[in-house]
């Protein structure tokens, strides 16, 4: 698997994930950002974080995302 590493349990896990974040999702409460960014990255993950401001923007930053060689 492309962009991942081996944990001690020999499963893959991502070493980048791009994380779309809906501020308005469950009233926008109970979520902290930074928490689980940092969470995240000191477990060696690279975090692309967006706050796309609806449909068609997360489109475009997947076809984005899809399109950049790792």
């Amino acid at each position: 698997m492309e962009n991942s590493i081996s944990s001690a349990t020999g499963t893959a896990r991502p070493t980048r994930v791009l994380l779309f974040e809906n501020p308005n999702s469950g009233g926008g409460k109970d979520w902290d950002t930074g928490r689980f960014l940092s969470a995240v990255r000191g477990m060696g993950i690279d975090v692309r974080h967006e706050v796309p401001d609806g449909p068609d923007a997360c489109c475009s930053l997947l076809m984005e995302g899809l399109s950049v060689p790792s």
